[in-house]
């Protein structure tokens, strides 16, 4: 079935503001055909990158029977666009949708390229999880607080099994309100794997700060510590959701933001059952 126009227009606006993905349209166009590891190696990115890139070039991009990426059709007309144009392209991407300093603090804030290190990349993302789980763990063993989903909850004199079951818990249900806020924004779902290992790696930080609260005795410090690594969170759950569910920018913070103030709700709720 032949790919509706406006979706295709689409698509090719998404390759040419992405970095990545038009360095492959211009490798493949002057080389023909590149097998992964010269490709990564030109390109000059990590694998779980590459394969993130590479999914997204389909259609423009394919791979022959040697196991080598080569122009589609599709991709050949855009990669002469490309070089037909490009004095223009350069114009138009020097200028940028944002200004230049708002569009470093945004690659900062939420940083797409950290957590596509982790795209496809199965041992990567379970060794994410097994931090993030090792972590919760070593919280259940202090007296105070714990992370439950996006929010640090006082969880008074439980006991340790019963904090890491919380801590776990809040963990699973950040992945399950992520998917589902993802799929409903018209997200693609992606791998689950995908989206575990970036989720674990993205509150990883939380967790740690957590941990490491236990040991602040200014409660002001100890909260304001936590916020502000709270906000790095919330970007690298952004990216993951970019990243794993094939989101725009604005759709993945929805989603973010969703979760986030259902974590606030739940974990407000929560303390008010705990001893």
């Amino acid at each position: 079935m032949q790919e509706d126009p406006g979706e295709l227009l689409e698509k090719v606006y998404s390759i040419l503001g992405n970095p990545y993905k038009r360095k492959i349209i211009a490798v493949l166009g002057e080389r023909g055909e590149v097998s992964f590891s010269e490709l990564k190696s030109i390109v000059g990115t990590s694998t779980g990158n590459l394969y993130y890139n590479l999914d997204g070039l389909a259609g423009f991009v394919s791979k022959n029977e040697k196991r080598k990426y080569h122009l589609t059709s599709e991709g050949l007309k855009l990669y002469r666009y490309m070089v037909e144009n490009e004095a223009r392209l350069r114009s138009l991407f020097s200028r940028g949708a944002y200004p230049p300093h708002l569009e470093r603090f945004l690659r900062v804030l939420v940083p797409e390229d950290v957590v596509a290190v982790l795209y496809n990349q199965v041992y990567l993302s379970l060794l994410s999880l097994a931090a993030a789980v090792a972590l919760i763990s070593l919280e259940a063993l202090l007296p105070g607080q714990v992370c439950f989903i996006l929010d640090a909850v006082y969880v008074g004199s439980a006991v340790s099994l019963g904090r890491a079951a919380l801590g776990l818990f809040g963990l699973a249900v950040l992945v399950l309100l992520l998917r589902a806020a993802g799929r409903l924004l018209g997200g693609s779902g992606g791998l689950a794997v995908n989206l575990l290992g970036m989720v674990s790696f993205s509150v990883v930080p939380l967790h740690l700060v957590t941990l490491l609260g236990g040991f602040l005795e200014d409660p002001f410090l100890r909260g304001l510590l936590f916020r502000l690594v709270q906000v790095a969170s919330l970007g690298l759950l952004t990216a993951s959701l970019k990243v794993s569910g094939k989101l725009p920018n604005e759709r993945a913070f929805v989603a973010v933001f969703t979760a986030f103030y259902a974590s606030y709700l739940l974990s407000f709720a929560l303390q008010r059952f705990l001893p």
